[in-house]
């Protein structure tokens, strides 16, 4: 038996996809103010903050090589939604696993053979 939490976890890794991000309005200083949040998107539209991270310079450089002269910020969204959206998956099952107990690696195993044959 698959149990139901198990292949909720791996069917949203799988197929849950990454939503792209959309560029967003030019923000002036004026505009965005010591935080960087967008003073003037419409109520329903995404909202982008500006902040400055520090990469290891060979991390950037193969970044580099796959988005050419795309969009970097959009690359790096999708990288942390990725990260965000498999620490939540990890939270759920680790709760789970904590009240049913541990789901059995073979039944892992065979839903991700079944999602991977999909």
């Amino acid at each position: 038996m698959i149990w139901p939490l198990a292949a909720l976890v791996l069917l949203a890794g799988a197929v849950g996809g990454v939503r792209r991000a959309r560029p967003g309005p030019r923000r002036s200083n004026a505009i965005a103010g010591s935080i960087g949040a967008v003073a003037t998107a419409p109520p329903n539209a995404q909202r982008f903050t500006h902040k400055t991270i520090t990469v290891p310079t060979d991390l950037l450089e193969d970044v580099d090589q796959i988005v050419g002269g795309g969009n970097l910020s959009a690359f790096v969204s999708d990288a942390l939604r990725q990260a965000v959206q498999s620490h939540h998956r990890r939270e759920i099952l680790a709760e789970y696993e904590a009240e049913h107990g541990l789901v059995p690696a073979e039944e892992v195993a065979a839903l991700a053979q079944e999602l991977a044959s999909a």
